[in-house]
């Protein structure tokens, strides 16, 4: 079995937008980050995916999404833009916790001035009541502080929606 996984690995990472592959237990499972700009190019790779990995090698292929990454999953899973075999979302970026002015307020800057970033309101000292875990997060350099008006849009735009269409119980 870890043979077949290797293999696998190698020709997963060929798979044009998966930017690193991995495997967490090393026998039967593989995990692919994928990098693209647009639910179109998502589509793409999970389309090429299931053609040259998922179909010939009998295995399913299963979307995991995290915070707005996770978004972006069920965006795409509840569009139906491909097919997927599951849909694993952590922590999904479903809502921001605006008020009705800053939703208002992010539909004009949305229009007018997209990229511009303002605080994104998390006060870093309350993550965890572990001062090391706090120090961490504050310096890694992926975290990110602010939110642009056009992230804050695609979450308001998509977020409820994605949250009414999730299934319950």
């Amino acid at each position: 079995q870890p043979a077949r996984v290797a293999a696998l690995a190698d020709e997963l990472a060929d798979v044009e937008g998966i930017a690193e592959v991995y495997s967490v237990a090393g026998e039967v499972d593989l995990i692919a980050i994928v990098r693209v700009a647009h639910h179109d190019d998502l589509a793409e790779v999970v389309d090429d995916t299931r053609r040259h990995i998922a179909q010939p090698w009998a295995c399913p292929l299963i979307l995991l999404g995290h915070s707005m990454g996770g978004l972006v999953a069920a965006t795409f899973v509840q569009r139906d833009i491909a097919p997927v075999d599951g849909l694993v979302l952590s922590s999904p970026a479903l809502d921001t916790g605006m008020t009705r002015f800053q939703r208002k307020l992010t539909h004009l800057l949305y229009r007018w001035a997209p990229n511009l970033t303002v605080s994104n309101g998390l006060d870093s000292n309350a993550i965890s009541h572990d001062l090391a875990v706090v120090q961490a997060y504050q310096q890694d350099p992926l975290v990110r502080t602010g939110i642009s008006a056009r992230r804050a849009h695609f979450i308001d735009s998509n977020g409820p929606g994605v949250a009414a269409a999730a299934p319950s119980g």
